[in-house]
């Protein structure tokens, strides 16, 4: 018992790290685009075509 909590422990610990670097990556993008939209939806239609180009 004491190995296997000891053995999940840093799985747990490492999983979060991977999840938290690849999570703010993608709330980020999303959280811009929302908040965007809804505070300036002009601003977001400018965003857009400048990422067309």
């Amino acid at each position: 018992m004491g190995a296997d909590q000891e053995h999940k422990k840093p799985v747990q610990q490492e999983n979060p790290p991977q999840q938290t670097q690849e999570a703010p990556a993608m709330p980020q993008r999303g959280d811009g685009e929302k908040s965007n939209q809804i505070e300036r939806p002009g601003e977001h239609e400018k965003q857009q075509r400048d990422q067309r180009g």
